[in-house]
C-alpha cells in the first residue's frame, strides 16, 4: 500500500467517524445536566425533592440513550466505510456496462443534466451526451430520474425508451473507485502513464500544426 493510498484510507475512515466520535466526545466531557441538579452550597444539606429526583433520572437516562446511539452510529459509520470498496466497485462495474452498451447502434449514454418538466407520463430533461458531448432535450416516457443520472437510452427514430441508468450516487462511487485504482497503481506505472499520454498529446498537437515528420 502507498503512502497516498495510506493518506487517503486515514481521510476516509476520519471523514467517516468524525461525526459519531464528536457526539461521544461532547457527552462525556460535558457535565451531565443532573449532577448540578444536586449541587447545593457547602454546609448546606436540602432535601430532595420527588420531582427534582424524577427530573435527575429521567436525564440521566436520557444521557445514557445518547452515548449508546452515539457507540451505535460509531460502529454503523465504520463498517460503512469498510464496505465502501466492494459497493464502489459495483458501481463502476455497472456503469461500465453501460458505456459497452452505447457502444450498439442506437443505444445512447446521457446525463440527465436538469429536468425542465416530470408527469406521470414522463420526464422532459435537458440531457449531455457522454461521447460526443451534445446537448439536447430528451423525453423518458413514464420515468422521472433525478438531475445527475446516467441513462442509457435506446433510439428508434424520433423516440427513446430507457434501457437502463445509474444513480447520481453511482456515479460518485465510480469516480471514488478510479481515484482508488489510480493510488493503488505503483508511482513508476503512474509516471510512465502520465508520460505517454503527453507524448500522444504532443504528436497530435505537431499534426495539426503540420509539423510531422512524415512525407506530404
Amino acid at each position: 500500500m502507498t503512502i497516498r493510498l495510506l493518506r487517503y484510507e486515514t481521510r476516509r475512515y476520519a471523514a467517516a467517524a468524525r461525526g459519531p466520535l464528536l457526539v461521544l466526545l461532547a457527552l462525556s466531557v460535558a457535565p451531565p445536566a443532573a449532577d448540578r441538579l444536586l449541587v447545593w452550597p457547602p454546609g448546606r444539606q436540602q432535601q430532595v425533592a420527588p420531582a427534582v429526583g424524577v427530573l435527575t433520572e429521567l436525564v440521566v437516562t436520557l444521557w445514557s440513550v445518547a452515548g449508546l446511539a452515539g457507540f451505535a452510529w460509531l460502529v454503523v459509520a465504520i463498517v460503512r466505510a469498510a464496505r465502501q470498496p466492494a459497493l464502489d466497485a459495483e458501481a463502476a462495474d455497472h456503469l461500465q456496462s453501460l458505456r459497452d452498451r452505447a457502444i450498439i447502434d442506437r443505444h445512447d449514454l446521457v446525463e440527465i443534466h436538469h429536468t425542465r418538466w416530470a408527469t406521470q407520463a414522463g420526464q422532459h430533461a435537458v440531457a449531455v451526451n457522454i461521447c460526443t458531448g451534445a446537448v439536447g432535450d430528451v423525453w423518458l416516457p413514464e420515468v422521472h430520474l433525478p438531475d445527475g443520472s446516467f441513462a442509457l437510452l435506446a433510439r428508434d427514430g424520433k423516440s427513446a425508451a430507457l434501457a437502463a441508468w445509474a444513480s447520481p450516487e453511482q456515479v460518485t462511487a465510480t469516480h471514488r473507485y478510479r481515484r482508488r485504482a489510480v493510488l493503488r497503481m505503483p508511482a513508476c506505472r503512474r509516471r510512465c502513464s502520465f508520460e505517454e499520454t503527453g507524448a500522444v498529446v504532443a504528436e497530435a498537437e505537431a499534426l495539426v500544426r503540420g509539423e510531422s515528420g512524415a512525407p506530404r
